[in-house]
This record gives C-alpha cells, structure tokens and sequence, in this order.
C-alpha cells in the first residue's frame, strides 16, 4: 500500500479512526482472540489495512477485517464490517426501508399467515389481529385466550432480546401494553427436543442471512445457530453462535459476545461438531421464499426457532442490522458478487 494511501483521511468522513466507536467491539474482539492464541502477522495487519483504504474507501474499515482474520488465521480478499455495511451499504441499498423489521405491526400486511406464531399487534393505538384487522379491546384480549394460553409479547425494536414479556393470555392487561408501547404478540414456541439438549430451553435461532442477488433472484448467503444459557428464558445478547454448513450440520467452534471460542456448550458440554439441524433445509427455503415478497430490502436477517413437530418458525425479521458478523468470522466472505465495497464512490 502507498504512503498516500495508508495516510489518506476517510474517503468516506472525518472521524479518525483511532476515535471511531464503532471500532471499540471489533478491537475487543480481536484483543480477545490474540489472548486465545490467534494473533494477526505485519502481513496481515498490513493487508487489512489496504483493503480498507483501497477498496472500503476508509482506514476506519479495517477492524472487522481484522477481527475476522485473526479468528480464520488468513486474510480473504471480500469482507463486509459492520461499520461499513451500516454507513455505506443501509443507506445507499435500503433507505428508510431499513427500519420496517423494527416495526412488527407491519407483519400482518407484508405476510400474513406466513408468520404463524403471530397472533396480532398493538400499534398506533389500535390492536390488530394476524389478518391486519382492527379489534376493540375486549376483541382481542378474547382473541389472545382463544388462540394460546401462553404467549410472547415482543415491543417493538426488541433486539437482542430485550424488551420481551412471557405473560399467560388470560392475564393480559390491556393498559399495561398500551403504556409501555407497541409491539407483537406471539404464541409461546415449545422447540424441538434435540434443540433444548444441546443446554437451554430458551428457543434456539437460526439467524438465516438472505440477498437479492444482481439478477433479482434470493438466496442464501450465512446461516449460523444462536443458543441461550441454561438460565435463560430466551435468547439474549449475550448468546453462543455455533456456523451451521449448507447441509444443516453444525461447525465445530462457537463464539460468545466476547468472542471467546469453544468446541463444546458451556452449561451442557454438548459438543456442537457433526450435530444435524433439524428442517434446516426447510427453514432456508422458506427464508428465500418469504424474501421474494419484498424484494426492496437488498438482505434480511431472519430469525427462526424449530418447534417440537419439526416445523421452521418465523421468529421475527431483520431488516436493519442482520447481524451477520458472526456469520463473516465462520464463513465469510458471504456478500461477494453485489457490489457493496463499491457503494462508497457514489
């Protein structure tokens, strides 16, 4: 890489890199891994670097990279950071669009019945039911004893697992939910089995990354298993990530939010290699299916639980941030081919 290169401010804005927040969790991560034995060379560094500058178009890009390289032990030409892919691609390939898995009200018009654990929502001061129908009050509490006796409220922009309420259907207070704000309710998902083996009842989620390839066709680009604690109700922040193979079949290592690596669950011992994730296949066609829909948002994190008839459940979809970094460390470059790392020059 030239000098004029390496010293170039960001192409893309003036914060300097060594000051940028968004690189505090990719240095954390690779601190962590070289503390697990995996440290990057000067050619590494080096090429991590490059890549940003030259073809991200900002040094401040280089965190990610390094991160993923330091956990693979290779650099590969093609990665996506999540600082960049929040900076340059959202806003250049989604828009406002970008915000619609945030808004779970939205789940009746955009699918339907597809979305079979929804059962309605509270937006706009109205409640729905998973038809997009206005019910009064009395309505729809009806309709929530009518249809499970244990359901999931989830308000709206519940990411990472916050925001969630386990309430019993004939327990549910109206007001309550009017006053802490909109969002959607949920049958209460029993998981399959060999799932709740691995070490936790809390649903374990398939995070399936979907993209509108160049041609307008879908497909399926990473997928990995996210698992919960033994303690856990649900599936939290703080959470394992184990890569799943085109097949179903599970990797060998996960990761936590600490990018601590393990070849085993930490509560169970459950050794993740070789392990087969049922209706995988059958939850992969349906994420493409369901995408094809909305064919507007360029990628889709969606989120799925396998339930105790071995049926794919849609948990909910992310349209902002999919959360694929888990899914670069295991098996990236996943988003070669789009364009994206040419997006930066207008």
């Amino acid at each position: 890489m030239s000098k004029e290169s390496s010293e170039k401010n960001t192409g893309i804005g003036s914060v300097e890199s060594e000051l940028d927040p968004q690189s505090v969790k990719p240095r954390n991560a690779e601190a962590s891994l070289a503390l697990q034995g995996r440290r990057l060379t000067a050619e590494q560094e080096r090429l991590c670097l490059e890549y940003a500058a030259d073809v991200l178009g900002d040094v401040r890009f280089q965190y990610w990279p390094r991160a993923f390289t330091a956990y693979n032990q290779q650099f590969k030409e093609g990665w996506i950071p999540h600082d960049y892919f929040s900076r340059v691609v959202v806003p250049r390939t989604k828009g406002a669009y970008a915000y619609l898995g945030m808004m779970s009200a939205v789940n009746p018009f955009l699918f339907g019945a597809d979305f079979k654990l929804d059962l309605g929502a509270y937006a706009g001061g109205k409640f729905f039911d998973q038809r997009g129908r206005i019910l009064s009050e009395d309505e729809f509490k009806q309709h929530l004893i009518g249809s499970a006796e244990q359901i999931v409220f989830k308000m709206d922009q519940s990411d990472r697992g916050r925001n969630v309420f386990f309430l019993k259907s004939d327990a549910v207070n109206i007001d309550f939910i009017k006053r802490i704000g909109m969002g959607v309710f949920q049958r209460k998902m029993t998981q399959h089995k060999s799932l709740t083996d691995i070490g936790s009842s809390a649903v374990a989620t398939l995070r399936l990354t979907t993209v509108v390839e160049p041609d307008g066709t879908v497909s399926l680009r990473n997928s990995f298993l996210r698992l919960g604690r033994a303690a856990q109700t649900h599936v939290m922040e703080e959470n394992i990530k184990v890569p799943i193979d085109g097949n179903g079949i599970l990797g060998e290592e996960s990761l936590n939010l600490s990018w601590e690596i393990r070849k085993e669950h930490p509560d169970s011992g459950f050794v993740y290699k070789g392990f087969k994730v049922p209706s995988f296949e059958k939850a992969a066609r349906e994420a493409v299916r369901l995408h094809e829909r909305i064919r507007f948002l360029s990628t889709i994190g969606w989120d799925f639980g396998i339930d105790e008839n071995m049926e794919p459940q849609v948990l909910e979809f992310n349209s902002w941030s999919n959360g694929f970094i888990y899914g670069e460390a295991f098996s990236g470059p996943c988003f070669t081919g789009l364009g994206w790392e040419s997006l930066w020059r207008g």
